[in-house]
């Protein structure tokens, strides 16, 4: 019993000291020149955010652009966003518009990242989602046109509907093993994206997810076929040399795949085994 009280005690201070930690050590938010073309970096803080009457944990769009502003900084002239260790939640559209914007520098903490969180930031060129981030929920990257490099860390489980919409130079995108959702037009309009490799989990793919007009190859690692949805416009407007590539003993599964709608038979045409 004094055992587990001792262990109590211990886990109640580490709690402590981390709020200590949060609260304390940083200076606010901060917004500096870098000079040159490089433009303006913003740095969030967790007592930043509760300065402005906010919840010290999120960042919200209002009190996004109240930092931003406060020394007469257009928000949409903001180049690079770092935020700092106890930020856990970036809400809707809260960086929606950010047309400056190169970089950002994510946390140890974040764990959400809410929907079109950065839609329409048109000068996004790359980003890495940390696997803490479980769900990367809808339109969350909508329209981000400068975007070619997506890499999703190991922990992400779902991507939600229009997550990467409009993200017309997009060329590389990792989606790792985990993943077991891919939503409804989730990389639709990706027109410089030419290969993908679809994880062994996926369980379900969602309509137009690659309606992708220069995709020449799918790679699906799943054994047994994702379900698809009942109208079936998954890869609508893929070339025809599109190649489907699927574990070698599964070929004849996904060929046959029918559920009283289309569903992989619509591809027989294209699915091949993988190559070793």
């Amino acid at each position: 019993m004094n055992k587990i009280k001792l262990a109590f005690s211990v886990l109640v201070l580490l709690g402590f000291f981390c709020l200590l930690a949060c609260s304390a050590s940083d200076d606010g938010g901060t917004i500096e020149e870098s000079g040159g073309l490089d433009g303006t970096e913003l740095t969030i803080t967790a007592k930043i955010l509760k300065d402005k009457g906010g919840d010290s944990t999120t960042i919200t769009k209002n009190i996004f652009r109240e930092i931003a502003n406060r020394k007469g900084q257009d928000y949409r002239t903001v180049t690079r966003i770092v935020i700092k260790d106890c930020i856990s939640r970036i809400g809707s559209e809260a960086f929606n518009g950010c047309e400056s914007l190169r970089e950002v520098v994510f946390g140890p903490d974040i764990n959400l990242i809410d929907s079109s969180a950065f839609a329409n930031c048109i000068s996004l060129e790359s980003m890495v989602v940390p696997g803490t981030v479980k769900t990367i929920y809808s339109s969350t990257f909508y329209n981000c046109t400068s975007l070619r490099s997506v890499t999703l860390e190991y922990g992400v489980r779902i991507i939600g509907s229009s997550a990467f919409q409009g993200c017309s130079n997009l060329r590389d995108v990792s989606i790792p093993e985990g993943v077991a959702e891919i939503g409804d037009s989730a990389f639709s309009g990706c027109i410089n994206l030419q290969e993908v490799t679809i994880p062994s989990i996926v369980i379900s793919i969602g309509e137009y997810a690659f309606r992708c007009e220069n995709l020449e190859s799918v790679i699906v690692m799943a054994i047994m076929p994702p379900t698809l949805p009942s109208f079936n416009g998954l890869f609508e407007y893929t070339p025809n040399y599109c190649k489907i590539c699927v574990p070698a003993e599964s070929v004849e599964k996904y060929k046959s795949s029918w559920r009283g709608y289309l569903d992989w038979y619509n591809f027989s045409d294209k699915i091949y085994p993988i190559e070793n």
